[in-house]
């Protein structure tokens, strides 16, 4: 493994410096677009910004390395920063900036030669102007790069499906997650969220009978139809997977997909899947409508159907076969409305 020696022409870090260093915390890399993270390799990334000023007090961050992981630590603020610096858990300097990063971003890349933990001196250099006083720095994870012998501590997701920022999904769906090795249930929560944050359904990792997992994959079946056109977001708190020796998977909150936009057809349809979303219990899956004895029908795998005829809604009771009116499509189309269908 290799062993930065120090170097000894600038300081070392504080007691006080230390002591200061904001903590920086790993989280499962997703790129934000579909392929992008193949040229990339990355697997965690580790964030913090601010617009506060004067952030010279507040440069200082330290994060828990890897042996054998390698690290790419970008400093980005408006002016370019000082110079970026690495320090090893002693504080002795191990690493600058490589000058390969483009104006206003220094740039260090670094294999760990030890567990432990590392700091780093962000060193940036705000503009006068609040716009500019914007400052961030990001530090990426690859642990590809450890040898067999330093096996990784945590399971990763390693395939999506849908894939992430995926488009056009449909409502139905499963969520499919295949991780770097074989799993194991852990504790925690997993949770379906939409883009305004609002919780659309929360699963227990250790009991959920939504979730099964085989080998190396996790299938989340969501208890109801998603909805149209909404995007979803997918987070799994740290530990709630764990790989077959106990170590337990990274926080992951990025993973997204869309659903498909609603298929423009009749009243009767939008009455439909309003019908599914508000009885899930009488309609149980979301087939496609089809002319049935002369009505718009929907027939479920559970024997029931909704049908429409002359404007007018009937639901069929697969257990008594009694067709029953339950009302016109102006009772039940405002509601279908109202509720985004």
């Amino acid at each position: 493994m290799i062993a930065y020696p120090p170097i000894n022409y600038l300081n070392d870090l504080t007691i006080d410096q230390i002591n200061s260093a904001i903590p920086l915390t790993f989280a499962q890399y997703i790129p934000p677009i579909n392929g992008f993270g193949d040229m990339l390799n990355w697997d965690f990334r580790a964030f913090f910004s601010t617009s506060v000023s004067n952030t010279g007090a507040r440069n200082m961050f330290a994060f828990e390395g890897t042996a054998g992981a390698t690290y790419d630590i970008f400093s980005q603020s408006f002016f370019d920063p000082f110079v970026l610096q690495l320090f090893d858990e002693q504080g002795r300097m191990i690493a600058t900036d490589d000058s390969s990063g483009a104006a206003g971003t220094d740039h260090i890349r670094f294999m760990a030669s030890h567990d432990g933990i590392y700091y780093v001196d962000a060193s940036w250099r705000q503009g006068f102007a609040d716009i500019d006083k914007y400052a961030v720095i990001t530090a990426y994870e690859d642990l590809d790069t450890i040898p067999s012998t330093f096996p990784s501590s945590s399971p990763s997701v390693s395939v999506f499906s849908p894939t992430n920022s995926a488009t056009d999904v449909s409502v139905d769906s499963n969520i499919v997650l295949t991780f770097s090795e074989a799993i194991q249930r852990g504790s925690g929560s997993i949770a379906l969220v939409t883009a305004d944050n609002v919780l659309v359904e929360s699963f227990d990792a250790a009991s959920s009978s939504n979730l099964s997992i085989s080998d190396k994959t996790l299938t989340i079946n969501p208890t109801n139809n998603l909805s149209n056109n909404t995007q979803y977001f997918v987070t799994l708190e740290s530990s709630s997977i764990k790989d077959l020796t106990g170590h337990g998977n990274a926080q992951m909150a990025s993973y997204s997909f869309t659903t498909t936009a609603q298929t423009p057809g009749t009243n009767a349809d939008r009455i439909f899947d309003w019908g599914e979303r508000q009885y899930p219990d009488l309609f149980s899956d979301h087939p496609e409508s089809q002319d049935v004895f002369g009505y718009h029908a929907r027939i479920y795998s559970n024997g029931n159907a909704l049908g429409e005829q002359n404007d007018h809604i009937y639901f069929y009771d697969g257990g008594t076969r009694d067709i029953i009116l339950v009302g016109t499509t102006t009772d039940f189309l405002p509601q279908a409305i109202a509720a985004g269908y």
